[in-house]
């Protein structure tokens, strides 16, 4: 779902022109920030938040801080170990099972860190496998925009419901910090159920967009619904993109995240070749429209 895409120069020089033609004289800037200390008024551009699609989180063990996904190498132990779970209908989230360790987004760099490269520990030849938002992170502080000022990354757990409260309500404290910083409404670079978190925003807080939005770039958002992925991930299992995940270990987490099953396509999807569903019994193949009874 996330894997393989890139920050290419095309969407950069979109996302350019969407956010102010006045943001493309920028010079270029060179700065250090301390995360600690308040950052300086900048007025320059307009700040950006990125904002990541399902997978695209580095997801850290809450009590150590140590990456738990991705892991590229030995996934299954952490993949079982730390990001399963068991959706509770009372609090209407994905809980821990029993023993096991709570498992949060990274935050660190601004939340940059978390969507820059999901596994760092993994370099060249397959570097480019696991790269995310690098390229766009590099592009834009290049042209002025500096981390912790201008530029904030916005990582979730997305396990969760695009419309969870604690995402909610830590995307709606980076538009009001990233506002309150610069003076400047904010724009969102939002990708593939990136944009529908942020589409729920919209829908249960419009004011915060009236006040505080200036522009959304939603890039691959499929707001009609994910459909081949997700049917196939609940029939046997879809890795993410990770291929040493087992899609029966995939399998066991979807059918307990409520954002998985956000993904389904709507029932007016507009399919370009109708799904169906297909078996061998006995020799003879049988085949079974998606809304066969």
């Amino acid at each position: 779902v996330m894997f393989r895409w890139r920050a290419s120069s095309a969407w950069f020089l979109f996302i350019l022109a969407v956010v102010g033609e006045e943001a493309c004289a920028v010079p270029l800037v060179k700065a250090s920030v301390d995360e600690t200390a308040a950052a300086s008024p900048v007025s320059k551009v307009s700040p950006i938040i990125l904002v990541p699609g399902i997978g695209g989180s580095v997801m850290v063990e809450r009590r150590t801080g140590m990456r738990v996904w991705i892991r590229f190498y030995e996934a299954t132990f952490y993949f079982q170990r730390f990001m399963w779970g068991k959706y509770n209908s009372t609090t209407e989230s994905m809980e821990p099972l029993p023993g096991q360790p709570n498992t949060i987004p990274l935050l660190s760099g601004f939340g940059l860190d978390a969507i820059r490269n999901l596994d760092p520990d993994v370099k060249w030849p397959i570097y480019d496998y696991l790269v995310y938002f690098d390229g766009m992170i590099k592009v834009l502080e290049q042209q002025g925009w500096v981390a912790g000022q201008t530029l904030f990354g916005a990582p979730w757990d997305f396990r969760q419901s695009m419309c969870w409260k604690p995402t909610l309500d830590m995307l709606t404290d980076k538009i009001l910090n990233a506002y309150n910083i610069n003076k400047w409404k904010v724009s969102l670079v939002t990708h593939s159920m990136g944009g529908l978190v942020t589409k729920c925003l919209l829908a249960k807080h419009p004011d915060i967009f009236e006040q505080y939005v200036e522009a959304w770039v939603s890039i691959a958002t499929p707001h009609q619904g994910s459909a081949g992925k997700i049917l196939l991930e609940f029939l046997q299992g879809y890795n993410l993109g990770n291929i040493n995940v087992k899609p029966e270990d995939a399998k066991s987490l979807s059918l307990e995240a409520p954002s998985v099953y956000e993904l389904l396509p709507q029932e007016n999807y507009a399919w370009k070749e109708p799904p169906y569903t297909a078996m061998n019994m006995g020799g003879q193949r049988l085949v079974f429209a998606v809304d066969s009874t």
